[in-house]
């Protein structure tokens, strides 16, 4: 399994969410109104640089992340002007 990160526009956040629950993950976490700069305009906010992130972290099978990232791909055609970024990171689960 690997976790995937997504950070994206807020604006484009239903087709995220609705990419999620089509390709089957078990549960994620989202946090909304995240900041941050990238090689867009800055998403910080503020009244000068409004927008915001929202970041989701799931965990994904290997058939989970492709799908995922064709998802991804055919959101980021639809809007090209919004930013997207995806991450795996390598994952243990602990067992307490």
């Amino acid at each position: 399994m690997k976790m995937i990160m997504i950070a994206y526009n807020h604006a484009i956040d239903d087709e995220v969410i609705e990419m999620i629950k089509t390709i089957n993950v078990s549960g994620y976490t989202k946090i909304e109104g995240a900041t941050g700069e990238g090689s867009g305009e800055p998403h910080l906010g503020t009244n000068v640089w409004p927008a915001t992130n929202n970041v989701i972290f799931t965990a994904v099978t290997e058939k989970q992340m492709k799908d995922i990232k064709t998802a991804g791909r055919e959101i980021k055609e639809k809007f090209p002007k919004e930013g997207m970024s995806f991450f795996a990171l390598g994952m243990t689960e602990l067992k307490l």
